[in-house]
């Protein structure tokens, strides 16, 4: 290693960050770049074109080479762009041509020939057509709309500043909530948005639409500068209402908003499981999202409020505990390993629910003291009962705000919370099996609400929405999420123990300079650097483990299906001729090594194991996302006993050579030093693949139409339906170019399944596309077997 890699090494955090703060704005700084000089070139080649090309009309029945061949005589041509009839794909329209030089224009339009052009044309030149010729016209290039300003954020420095007057931590707590929450003009502004939306929708046809907002807006809890969410309702008639779709709303949602002179960067999605309308506020830069689907956020919003009007110190605890998890970026938006505010506020009223002295109701308790008619959205009852003198009579409970938000972290870092149900709606966290035996009486006359897909038993947290019970609001989130989740907690737990015992001026400031690292990660060195400096690895990740009777179901349904043929293919002539992954297999070799020291024993189950996970991983990206493999599975085969040091390890790397069914040769590549580890964690098996669809995109829109519809097909079956969904609206796949190119890596290391990808081709950085977005699918789809 050489000297300036260990000095780098050494730099303490505030340096690195810094180092890498300037790395990132070198990278803006030179894409800018690009954008300038991309478009200085634009100009240029406009002024180039200047006179040199004209504009050709009423072309009939003439074809483009008994244009070109005309207009040939004139000059020397050096583009044609062809513009087709819309109604007759085989017809022209009109043609754009560029000469190589000006007086080739000039000569065309002068009067002599302007209006005499007369083409030949028909199968023996028999009839003649006359086209208009006009000059070709290169328009200015319009200058873009001033982006609209950013809006007002929190600032992390002045909160740290504000908090360093104040001793008393419950001071700090409050002082957080004055400087992170909207003001009265924030509000106005949100407000005047609002208006001017319902305004435009009444002038347009819908005099009695209603615009609600929700969200971090309405419910207290939002940060400066928050986006603003809406429900639109359009006030119509059901018959009207049902012949609208979601995605029709949408679009007629954003002409309307052309209308209005402060909305911008307007942008329809209408591919996402709830359509939405995006757009910026001109003279703010607020984001807003409009959607069509239903009032339940507005309801959700409504509850969340009134549980921070139950009790002073409720909204000041909810506020400072989303400041904390906004700093490390474990709640917000974007998805990822994130959870959503709404999930972290329902964690939240869980945990004031929990109490041995209460703040808050379990919802069922509100549910029943209401007393007036129910609004039902899709079944769900979303009504309660928020006149307190009604209500159970809570204990006095007299804990200060930093004991409050002390006991948060302490509360879900002592639970497991992969062994929990957390309901809000019951007010407790009790154990998953309450899915599996009778449900307590207060879901009695509730619709069915357990269902694998939200609540099965791989999900790392189960928190169930308080009013549509079939929903667990953390079902996507992953592995990785949820380490770094409960390590932040466990963390931020010691560090206000220690607050506790020794007060000093801004000591909540230490709450925003932990150093967050997920514990299970700890011991494992850099997870792409574990298959050597000639593999090229650009993001390797862990996935999760599978039980032996899960992956023997998966590989004899798989065996059993439509691609018994293609898994015989990869069978090896080898010592033990099986295929990989089989039961059969797993025994043979069992059976060779039985009489093998320990170590010898641990690297053939090892290995038995891998080539399981890599025939199961073979089928995810043959099967269920249609890549095409361009070479054949490398398979390990266990090592002798004569090969084995007496510690164990291996006395020289074991040479392999093995033949699949097609004579094609596989490699055993060995990534660590024989000398100085076992070989078990050498074992690497590769494939590559060819990508031609885009199969990352667009996938959510068929996901709930086949989950919903298919009951009887398995997770794997599913997932390659929503694929064949794909390719019914794209073309066939050997028309489509390779996209991504790839290989994939994986082995075993410290008893965990690490894979590796390799990009070895890719258009533009589709592969960063790709593979960030299997860093999530694979393991996700694994856990769901």
């Amino acid at each position: 290693m050489s000297d300036s890699k260990m000095d780098t090494d050494k730099q303490p955090e505030p340096e690195k960050k810094k180092m890498e703060d300037k790395s990132e704005e070198a990278k803006a700084s030179h894409h800018a770049e690009k954008i300038r000089k991309l478009k200085k070139y634009k100009e240029q080649q406009r002024e180039k074109m200047k006179g040199k090309g004209i504009y050709v009309t009423n072309l009939g029945i003439l074809s483009r080479s008994n244009v070109q061949a005309y207009f040939t005589k004139f000059g020397t041509i050096t583009n044609i762009h062809v513009i087709w009839d819309k109604s007759n794909k085989d017809k022209l329209n009109s043609m754009l041509i560029d000469f190589e030089m000006e007086e080739s224009v000039l000569q065309i339009l002068s009067k002599k020939h302007r209006y005499n052009h007369l083409i030949l044309c028909g199968p023996n030149n028999e009839k003649m057509q006359r086209v208009k010729v006009m000059e070709r016209k290169v328009r200015e290039s319009r200058p873009r709309s001033p982006s609209p300003p950013p809006p007002s954020q929190i600032s992390f420095g002045e909160i740290k500043a504000r908090l360093s007057v104040h001793t008393d931590l419950d001071e700090q707590i409050q002082e957080i909530m004055y400087l992170t929450e909207l003001g009265e003009d924030d509000i106005e502004e949100r407000n005047a948005i609002c208006g001017n939306i319902s305004k435009t929708f009444a002038k347009n046809g819908h005099p009695r639409c209603v615009v609600s907002p929700f969200g971090s807006t309405v419910n207290g809890l939002g940060f400066r500068g928050c986006d603003v969410d809406i429900f639109l309702d359009l006030g119509e008639d059901e018959n009207f209402e049902k012949k609208l779709t979601q995605v029709q709303k949408v679009r007629l949602a954003a002409s309307l908003l052309r209308y209005i002179p402060h909305c911008c960067r307007i942008h329809p999605i209408t591919g996402a499981r709830v359509p939405i309308v995006k757009f910026i506020h001109r003279s703010t830069g607020i984001n807003c999202d409009i959607s069509f689907k239903n009032r339940a956020s507005v309801l959700n919003s409504e509850y969340i409020r009134y549980c921070t009007e139950q009790d002073d110190r409720i909204r000041p605890l909810m506020m400072a505990i989303r400041l904390v998890c906004k700093r490390y970026e474990v709640a917000g938006g974007g998805g990822g390993c994130k959870i959503s505010n709404y999930a972290l506020t329902m964690l939240i009223i869980l945990y004031l629910q929990e109490l041995e002295k209460p703040l808050l109701h379990p919802l069922h308790t509100l549910q029943q003291c209401f007393d007036g008619e129910p609004e039902l959205i899709d079944g769900w009852n979303f009504s309660f009962c928020s006149d307190f003198t009604k209500l159970p009579q809570l204990p006095v409970n007299r804990q200060g705000l930093f004991d409050l938000f002390s006991g948060f972290f302490c509360f879900y870092s002592s639970l497991d919370l992969r062994t929990k149900f957390l309901s809000p709606f019951l007010g407790k966290a009790l154990d998953r099996t309450i899915l599996e035996k009778e449900l307590p009486p207060e879901y009695k006359d509730k619709p069915e609400f357990i269902n694998h897909d939200s609540f099965g038993m791989d999900r790392c947290i189960q928190l169930q929405d308080p009013f549509e019970l079939s929903f667990n609001v953390c079902k996507n989130l992953p592995e990785r999420g949820y380490r770094t989740i409960m390590t932040l907690f466990g963390q931020v737990h010691n560090k206000c123990e220690e607050l506790k015992e020794c007060l000093r001026p801004g000591g909540f400031n230490q709450l925003l300079e932990l150093d967050i690292k997920p514990e299970e990660n700890a011991d494992l060195p850099e997870l792409k650097d574990m298959f050597g400096e000639k593999n090229k690895v650009y993001l390797a990740f862990i996935l999760p483990s599978i039980t032996k009777l899960t992956m023997d179901s998966c590989l004899a349904s798989i065996s059993q299906g439509e691609t018994t043929e293609e898994t015989s293919e990869n069978t090896v002539d080898s010592k033990v001729e099986t295929t990989p992954g089989s039961d059969d297999a797993s025994d043979q070799i069992k059976e060779e090594a039985s009489e093998q020291p320990k170590d010898a024993e641990s690297v053939v189950n090892i290995s038995a194991d891998l080539q399981k996970m890599n025939q199961l991983l073979c089928y995810i990206f043959s099967d269920c996302l249609k890549f095409k493999q361009v070479n054949v599975p490398e398979i390990p085969i266990p090592v002798n006993i004569q090969d084995l040091k007496s510690d164990g390890c291996l006395k020289r790397k074991p040479e392999i050579e093995l033949h699949s069914s097609e004579g094609k040769r596989a490699r055993h590549e060995s990534t660590e030093d024989s000398s100085q580890d076992s070989d078990k964690d050498g074992f690497v098996l590769t494939a590559d693949w060819e990508v031609r669809l885009h199969v990352w995109a667009g996938r959510k829109r068929y996901h709930a139409q086949v989950y919903d519809t298919d009951q009887d097909s398995s997770v794997l079956q599913k997932e390659a339906e929503i694929t064949g969904n794909q390719l019914n609206s794209a073309p066939p796949l050997d028309d489509i170019p390779t996209e991504v190119s790839f290989r994939h890596h994986i082995k075993i290391s410290q008893g965990r399944t690490v894979l590796g990808l390799e990009m070895l081709r890719s258009r533009k950085k589709s592969f960063e596309n790709l593979f960030t977005w299997l860093r999530s699918y694979i393991p996700d789809l694994m856990k769901r077997l």
